[in-house]
């Protein structure tokens, strides 16, 4: 789980957009976002890998002065997947940039 107090990481559910406050991983390949001004009861999966495979096991969040990333470990899988304020996966990474020599 990461704190995110940005703009970015929008979620929705059916009703007012708002930016995540919190972000959690999930065992079953999912991102879920969490926004009072969405669902003060619970969260909205703004995110669902579950078909690649992916199994997040851990977050880390990266504010530098031109954007946000997410950075999701992908345990079993031996990866990180790094993804954008808008969730979406952040392709200009180089693909060995993580590399477990193990």
């Amino acid at each position: 789980m990461v704190f995110h107090s940005g703009e970015g990481f929008v979620i929705r559910a059916g009703g007012p957009a708002a930016p995540s406050r919190f972000i959690f991983a999930t065992a079953a390949g999912t991102l879920i976002g969490w926004s009072a001004e969405v669902d003060p009861r619970k969260g909205v999966i703004a995110l669902d890998a579950s078909s690649t495979g992916s199994r997040y096991t851990g977050l880390a969040i990266l504010t530098s002065a031109s954007r946000t990333l997410l950075y999701a470990a992908d345990f079993p899988n031996g990866e990180i997947d790094v993804y954008d304020a808008d969730f979406t996966p952040a392709e200009d990474l180089a693909s060995a940039a993580f590399v477990d020599p193990q």
